[in-house]
């Protein structure tokens, strides 16, 4: 007796990997675009840090240039030592004038600290610290 087998000849036909290819297409479709937006988030996220970087630098710069100002004007120079919580836009900045090394021999007179700082996020908070001395 001889067995009969009832095995049908694979269908080779292109109709038949429509669908297997749009969903591997669609797959690696998928994956390029959430691997796009995790870039454009990081892109986001370190723009954000770069200004906020920015405005407490300059906020920085702006106390040091108040304190020179103050200290310009008749009687500052005795009279100002710095202030703290000022607010310049976003930012709060904190200046300390101190004697400078060579206030008795005609060198440096005062040197100036000056601290901008912009509140955030961890990676966002920002404090920039900027000295001059005259």
């Amino acid at each position: 007796m001889r067995l009969q087998h009832s095995w049908r000849p694979v269908n080779r036909s292109p109709r038949g990997l429509t669908l297997p290819l749009t969903l591997v297409t669609l797959t690696v479709i998928m994956f390029l675009g959430v691997g796009l937006m995790g870039q454009a988030q990081t892109a986001l996220l370190n723009t954000e840090v770069s200004n906020r970087a920015a405005q407490a630098f300059h906020g920085a710069e702006a106390g040091i240039h108040k304190a020179m100002w103050e200290l310009t004007r008749p009687g500052g120079l005795q009279s100002y030592s710095g202030e703290t919580g000022w607010a310049v836009g976003n930012a709060t900045v904190d200046v300390t004038v101190s004697p400078g090394p060579g206030a008795r021999t005609g060198g440096t007179i005062v040197t100036i600290t000056s601290v901008g700082s912009l509140p955030g996020p961890a990676r966002a908070g920002q404090h920039r610290h900027v000295h001059r001395q005259l």
